[in-house]
């Protein structure tokens, strides 16, 4: 069969693509994160890339001052009163469908399905949407009725991981295309540098909630020190929880731990964090897909993660990195020790993991199958959508 290229189809096959990208915010998170990455990847290329931020955050002045065409609202007041909510989610829906009229995309992004709303007013104006669902079943499960609307009326649903789309179809019974979350792929820190020590040089990132398992991670280090083995470890992230945040310092302090760990609070730069240890820990009850871990890879960090969520995907147990099981701290320890004990014989996991990161989720890698959607899309498409863009 031969396919004839009409003058038309051609100059459809090679014109600027016009995406407006919705992020449910422009706060320093996964999502917005990737977003932000995407908009550079898909900029480099035929895409002329807008944005509509749902909610503020530092990543929206970051992203004016490179140039990108923003649109921002707020659809989350500060007072809790149910008609002042009210009133503000329609103004905020009010503002996208103005974002829509003024930009008229060729193709509608959502990076999350918290974008529900967003997501089927694009519908409804004719523009075909394609939403991006990183979310587990926790909270996917509290939006089953939202999410079933909006993955069904979607052109195309991507998901971030397997995990994430097993939790899909359990709940809607509809089928995603897997696209990973990826990081960019420059190292930042010398791999060698906190492995020439005989100390094990250990790092926890993330929220002080009890999800994150830091207290597991602590309950592990004091039953190591208890065995003789030296080890420090520093926890990075902010405060949500102060109740959760005493009972860690306590059990440091209790435990006579305080010369071997080091809360850094929240911290400005993920990449200088990792030239302060050897061991990124993830001692999480529940994860999606947690870009720590690739970023852990990329900088040639040992992985000690729990096997829980998507996690199992990224690290496969004695060759990429090591599992445990959530909440056992005993089993940590363990590890922290044999980790301790064989740290040389370890080197050729961590370049594993190096390979297997830059094949599978450099940024480069999830910026080109995005891209190829949105461009199949763009080139099956109506010619006009309702709105006549």
């Amino acid at each position: 069969m031969v396919t004839v290229l009409t003058a038309e189809n051609k100059a459809k096959d090679e014109r600027e693509i016009t995406v407006l990208l919705i992020s449910n915010e422009g706060s320093m998170t996964g999502a917005p994160l990737f977003l932000e990455r995407l908009a550079r990847g898909l900029s480099k290329s035929r895409f002329r890339v807008v944005i509509f931020f749902a909610a503020g955050g530092p990543i929206i002045a970051r992203m004016r001052t490179e140039g990108f065409e923003i649109y921002c609202s707020d659809k989350r007041p500060g007072t809790r009163g149910i008609f002042i909510s009210i009133f503000y989610r329609v103004i905020h829906y009010f503002r996208f469908l103005r974002t829509l009229w003024i930009v008229k995309p060729d193709i509608v992004y959502s990076n999350t399905i918290i974008n529900c709303g967003e997501a089927v007013l694009s519908r409804m104006c004719g523009f075909p949407t394609v939403v991006h669902m990183h979310e587990g079943m926790n909270f996917a499960a509290r939006l089953k009725r939202r999410l079933a609307i909006e993955t069904s009326v979607c052109n195309e649903v991507l998901v971030g991981s397997e995990y994430a789309g097993s939790v899909l179809y359990s709940l809607t019974g509809n089928v995603g295309t897997v696209v990973s979350i990826g990081v960019t792929g420059d190292s930042m820190c010398d791999p060698a540098a906190s492995r020439n020590s005989s100390t094990l040089r250990v790092g926890i990132l993330g929220t002080l909630d009890e999800n994150k398992g830091q207290l597991i991670a602590l309950e592990a280090l004091a039953l190591a020190v208890a065995r003789g083995m030296d080890v420090q470890l520093s926890v990075a992230g902010a405060e949500v929880d102060s109740s959760y945040s005493l009972k860690l310092k306590s059990f440091v302090v209790e435990n006579k731990l305080e010369e071997r760990v080091v809360f850094l609070g929240m911290i400005d730069s993920v990449d200088s964090f990792f030239f302060f240890f050897y061991v990124l820990l993830v001692c999480s009850y529940v994860e999606v897909f947690p870009t720590v871990i690739l970023e852990a890879m990329r900088e040639r960090k040992l992985v000690v993660a729990t096997r829980v969520g998507g996690i199992p995907e990224i690290i496969e147990h004695g060759s990429t990195g090591f599992l445990f099981e959530a909440g056992n701290a005993k089993e940590l320890s363990q590890l922290l020790m044999d980790v301790s004990e064989n740290m040389g014989e370890y080197s050729g996991i961590v370049e594993h993991a190096s390979i297997k990161f830059y094949e599978s989720y450099e940024m480069f890698n999830s910026v080109g199958a995005i891209s190829k959607r949105l461009t199949h899309i763009f080139n099956t498409r109506p010619k006009t959508s309702w709105w006549g863009s």
